[in-house]
């Protein structure tokens, strides 16, 4: 911050200094001329009301600018960064939430303005990640225009207090960076407008994959629905198939032969579903699902189709009644036998039917000649 007066240089730093009392921050204020010791502390206690207690509880701290930085007239980069280092680390081991330093550069006027040009680069990189900010002050009377240009330079902002007003300070690269945001700014208005057909593209949240691999997360999502989500379907199907068992005891249909045997082979069948979707598992080698998977989209529709027509044959001519009122559609109500019968029959065609199925095992599996197409013209 360069400033025009004595006056602009207390009335800047009491507020900041204010801010970071209040915000239980360590603050270290590096003075010298023209600000003096009784200066910054008659200044504060003027602005903060309990400003003596948080001094003799040593949350407020000055220290002579010249003896912090030039100890013995030497200038020590390390020294000083190494200071700063070790304040804040007894800051925070002491429960404050931070630290909140400034220092007035009496050195404008010294043989060390070089080094400290480095020093306040340095300063400034290292900053980042800390729980710390510094803000340096310099004398606009004292400073020349290269002078401005350095200072600003090595700040990420720089701003000017000027008999009670403030001006911001822009260095060509803060330009330069301003513009190019503009553009993008403009960049993303256009964007953002809908245009024709824009409600049919898909939000980038809900892609799956990468651009332009569409049919090989097809493959991927085919293999796990032959694969892996086939054996949760499975589960459903053991309880369906325990359902008919328990119901053909019940009634004694068990006990017809052809009844017995139609339930022994769909028990059965479902067996083998379950020991070739493992087998087809364990062949899994990449998102495409291998030969074994092929016939199980066809296999598990028709053994589910089948077991429909098992459990309304095992019900008997009452398992074709819904229940409800008759004249109010939306009073028939289906029990579990009902839904299986009409939902399977609904399997054999939706996710490929099963004649598009059996094609497919027919050419990809076993390499059989392609169905023959109609002539095109």
């Amino acid at each position: 911050m360069f400033y025009e007066t004595k006056t602009d240089l207390l009335d800047a730093a009491v507020s900041y200094f204010g801010a970071g009392l209040e915000s239980n921050e360590f603050c270290v204020w590096a003075i010298a001329d023209p600000v003096t010791e009784e200066d910054a502390k008659n200044s504060l206690r003027r602005e903060v009301a309990d400003f003596d207690r948080r001094l003799a509880a040593g949350q407020f701290e000055v220290l002579p600018g010249h003896d912090w930085y030039l100890k013995g007239d030497q200038f020590d980069l390390k020294r000083i960064t190494g200071g700063w280092s070790d304040k804040l680390r007894g800051a925070l081991s002491k429960g404050y939430e931070g630290m909140r330093v400034s220092g007035n550069a009496f050195w404008m006027e010294t043989n060390h303005w070089k080094e400290f040009c480095e020093y306040e680069h340095e300063l400034d990189e290292s900053l980042a990640g800390q729980k710390m900010i510094v803000m340096c002050t310099y004398s606009l009377r004292a400073s020349r225009a290269v002078d401005l240009l350095d200072v600003t330079r090595a700040h990420q902002f720089s701003v000017a207090r000027r008999n009670g007003h403030w001006e911001f300070l822009e260095t060509p690269e803060l330009k330069q960076a301003k513009r190019e945001i503009e553009k993008l700014h403009d960049a993303m208005d256009v964007l953002s407008r809908p245009f024709p057909g824009h409600e049919l593209l898909t939000p980038r949240e809900h892609v799956v994959g990468e651009a332009g691999q569409g049919w090989t997360v097809a493959l991927a999502t085919l293999a796990f629905e032959r694969g892996v989500g086939l054996l949760g379907h499975q589960l459903s199907f053991r309880r369906e198939l325990d359902g008919v068992l328990e119901a053909a005891r019940a009634n004694g249909r068990s006990a017809d032969p052809v009844m017995r045997q139609r339930l022994a082979r769909s028990f059965a069948e479902l067996e083998i579903l379950r020991f070739n979707t493992l087998r087809s598992l364990s062949g899994y080698d990449g998102p495409v699902a291998p030969p074994e998977a092929s016939i199980s989209k066809l296999y598990w529709a028709t053994w589910h189709r089948r077991l429909g027509e098992l459990a309304i044959d095992v019900r008997g001519m009452d398992g074709l009644v819904a229940g409800g009122a008759p004249s109010d559609l939306d009073g028939y109500e289906l029990d579990e036998f009902q839904r299986t019968f009409l939902f399977s029959r609904a399997e054999t065609i939706y996710g490929g039917s099963n004649e598009i199925q059996k094609n497919i095992i027919g050419e990809r599996v076993l390499g059989l000649p392609p169905e023959p197409k109609g002539a095109t013209r």
